[in-house]
């Protein structure tokens, strides 16, 4: 690719925002470029009708996987917001891989928030080289459903993009090194089957993942999920996020009403938007005359789960309605954006309703009709409040919708959405790959002294060994690998500031417990931490407190103990009862 077409590309990696969002790119051959837009958008058609077989019934949790063809004519992409559902990030890839094998030229790339999120997933067999995620940016690619690593590689004599400079690999490079040497910037084995394996098996996977639960719900609600069963995700996420103006404007469930009767309908849902709705309690508002049954009803779960779906649905068309619709200062999204202006000072001390106050309100609503409005609503997408909007106003056979729920399976078991401590451990295991029976935990805390009482300069401690431990080196005559594992490392430290939290049994000054046993079997070690040497300068210094308190008529009256040990005041020192008069306290006082 000419080196224009490198410029061009350099903002195609665009840093990934805080949000759960996965960016994806697609990069045709030279040839395809060269024979202009008409032939790419042909291309992009058939791309997107690929994709549409391959995702088949997968319910996505916001956005679906879509490419578009970029201004520069070079590359397509997309962006999909996965939310708390990382499933979707890992069935893009997924997709991606999919493409890349059917189309032959064609390379994808994909990154999310933390970058290059493939090489986190296959960590534990990565090039040493490739273990800074600065370095390892934008060498990570899929080529014919494969995963890509470019490393340095020798071109006629000469070395192409070493990692070892740290300069930032051009995209136009990397996909020129894959196409014309695919077999040395392909990624090692390991890494392929840990990516494969997080993938998984689909379609299969996808069957897996699904829940089904019968609900009641409006006659209307019901017709839309038997025209639109994916408009289900779009509903949980406006209910799950639902704030107060939403509650206002959708409570009485005034297009939904469950006035008339309920029907009892079967939904799929994925597990992730099973939880979500599950996770939230809400019982409908009294006007909308929803009958609950009692907690402990059989019939209570789909009341329930039926009208959390249900009001997910009133939030979508209260959220529509802001369009051209009704006036700005009406609509829902208006009243949230001007509620932040006000958190932020906007109107500063005017007064409501004063002439300055309308001036900058008339202002806001000029910029949030621009701007705004379009991205408020991040969890409704408009093409949602369109489908809705649409299908209620289609004409309805009651009785049809009664008839084909008259049969409905059992409810799917969602014993799933609790985890007990085993389960979680086995999850755990499962995931990192080690077990906690295995772990030498008690040796951590020494283990992690020693590393602590290490000198280091610049380069860092150097660990100690013992020759022994790493005779098994590499065919270099370097060390093995450092096995550094994180839970471990926590645990100790846990340990340790623990230990470091208790109380010094050697200075509680309480009454005895019943651990004084105990206490009593440590004194000789405790002895010997507190005790001096004669020659030590405490020692001196002591003796000559004693000689000055001798020559006293006090000194003579005080029982003290033998050992210099209860001179530093554990809880074991005595002292005899001492009768001092006043006069003595003067004599001592005058001496």
């Amino acid at each position: 690719m000419a080196a224009a077409g490198g410029n061009s590309l350099s903002a195609v990696l665009t840093k990934a925002s805080d949000e759960a969002i996965v960016e994806y790119f697609l990069f045709p051959e030279e040839t395809s470029i060269a024979e202009g837009t008409v032939k790419l958008n042909e291309l992009l058609m058939e791309l997107n009708i690929e994709a549409v077989s391959i995702v088949g019934e997968y319910m996505w949790q916001k956005d679906s996987f879509h490419l578009k063809l970029d201004e520069s004519g070079n590359y397509f992409y997309g962006t999909i917001q996965y939310d708390v559902n990382v499933e979707d990030e890992w069935f893009t890839v997924y997709i991606l891989q999919q493409l890349t094998r059917k189309f032959s030229g064609l390379i994808a790339r994909v990154v999310d928030q933390d970058g290059e999120f493939l090489l986190i997933e296959s960590s534990d067999y990565l090039p040493k080289w490739a273990e800074s995620d600065e370095i390892c940016q934008q060498r990570v690619y899929i080529s014919n459903g494969l995963v890509h690593l470019i490393s340095e590689i020798e071109v006629n004599g000469k070395l192409e993009a070493s990692p070892s400079k740290g300069d930032l690999l051009e995209i136009s490079l990397a996909l020129e090194l894959i196409r014309k040497h695919p077999n040395q910037t392909l990624a090692n084995e390991k890494i392929q089957v840990a990516i494969s394996k997080r993938i998984g098996k689909y379609p299969e996977k996808m069957l897996q993942n699904f829940h089904h639960s019968n609900l009641y719900l409006p006659p209307q609600v019901a017709q839309l999920l038997k025209s639109r069963p994916n408009l289900v995700s779009a509903s949980i996420r406006a209910f799950h996020y639902r704030d107060g103006i939403d509650m206002k404007t959708a409570r009485l469930m005034a297009h939904f009403s469950p006035i008339s009767h309920l029907v009892k309908k079967g939904v799929r849902f994925t597990k992730s938007l099973y939880a979500m709705l599950s996770s939230q309690e809400f019982y409908p508002d009294s006007k909308t005359n929803w009958k609950f049954p009692l907690r402990n009803s059989p019939e209570y779960k789909a009341n329930a789960l039926g009208a959390k779906l249900t009001l997910g649905f009133e939030i979508i068309l209260s959220r529509g309605r802001r369009v051209v619709s009704s006036p700005v200062s009406f609509s829902s999204s208006w009243l949230r954006y001007e509620e932040k202006l006000k958190q932020y000072n906007y109107y500063k001390d005017f007064i409501e309703g004063s002439r300055e106050y309308k001036k900058l309100e008339e202002q806001a609503k000029l910029y949030f009709q621009a701007t705004v409005a379009s991205e408020l609503d991040t969890n409704v997408d408009d093409q949602a409040i369109q489908d809705v909007q649409s299908l209620i106003d289609q004409s309805m056979d009651l009785t049809t919708i009664e008839d084909e729920n008259l049969s409905l399976p059992e409810d799917d078991d969602d014993s799933w959405l609790d985890v007990n401590a085993d389960e979680l451990e086995s999850l755990l295991e499962a995931q990192f790959k080690t077990k906690i029976s295995d772990q030498k935990l008690d040796q951590i805390p020494e283990k992690l002294k020693e590393f602590m009482t290490q000198m280091s300069d610049y380069t860092g401690v150097e660990v100690p060994t013992d020759g022994s431990e790493h005779e098994s080196g590499d065919e270099d005559g370097g060390l093995d690998p450092l096995d550094f594992r994180a839970d471990d490392f926590v645990s100790a430290m846990d340990n340790l500031l623990l230990e470091l939290g208790k109380p010094n049994k050697d200075w509680d000054l309480s009454e005895p417990s019943s651990e004084e046993d105990e206490d009593d079997i440590n004194m000789k070690e405790i002895k010997e931490k507190y005790s001096f040497s004669k020659d030590s300068k405490i020692h001196e210094l002591m003796g000559a407190m004693d000689e000055e308190l001798d020559s006293t008529e006090i000194g003579g009256k005080i029982d003290r103990p033998s050992t210099l040990i209860h001179e530093t005041y554990p809880r074991h020192v005595s002292f005899s009862s001492t009768d001092v008069s006043i006069a003595d306290a003067e004599t001592t006082i005058t001496s």
